[in-house]
């Protein structure tokens, strides 16, 4: 039922973008980065049904999702998001305008979610280990332009991070993830350039 419903919001999402067309980029962005998560919405649901229709019960058990040296790729990624949502929290309160203080509340909690994924492979490993967290990536705005500037760098850099670990990881699965999260970094970018257009 889940894959049907994807179904059902990929082919909705598609008619959407037909009808926008060319209007409104900004939309058809946003609409892009929607249909990114569906995708792989639907391709987890169908690998999960696969999954429980050859184990059973035990598809449900929390098992190590990935070897063990995948870390050295998940833990900088955990950090790097753990930096982005200080980081937009910070603008949120720094911004001088409601409108951009929301925006910046939205990026932090598209951080949160990708903290999520990134987290969503450790389930059987014991205890987690505190992330790295570079000083220099989290830094209080002086001003509204400040923090369009803080926000920039903070994207630039977690974009090429996700490149660059989608090279290092050997997992699909992982990979896959890593490389949806450096679009959403794209994205980000994107809406970021839109807040400096508008000011």
């Amino acid at each position: 039922m889940d894959v049907a419903t994807e179904d059902g919001a990929l082919a909705h999402y598609a008619a959407t973008l037909e009808l926008i067309g060319d209007t409104d980029p900004a939309l058809t962005a946003l609409i892009g980065r929607i249909v990114d998560d569906e995708r792989h919405h639907r391709a987890a649901f169908a690998a999960l049904a696969e999954r429980i229709a050859a184990d059973g019960d035990a598809a449900h058990t929390a098992t190590p999702a990935i070897d063990p040296k995948e870390f050295a790729v998940i833990g900088p990624v955990i950090g790097a998001e753990y930096g982005g949502v200080l980081q937009y929290l910070w603008n949120k309160y720094g911004a001088g305008d409601c409108e951009d203080a929301e925006t910046y509340f939205e990026l932090a909690v598209d951080e949160m979610r990708h903290l999520l994924w990134a987290g969503s492979y450790t389930p059987g490993f014991g205890q987690p280990q505190a992330p790295p967290l570079p000083p220099e990536w989290v830094a209080f705005p002086d001003d509204a332009d400040d923090a369009l500037r803080i926000a920039g760098e903070l994207e630039q850099r977690a974009e090429g991070l996700y490149v660059g670990m989608v090279a290092q990881a050997e997992d699909p699965g992982l990979k896959a993830d890593l490389e949806r999260a450096a679009g959403q970094h794209s994205y980000h970018r994107n809406v970021l350039s839109q807040m400096g257009d508008d000011s």
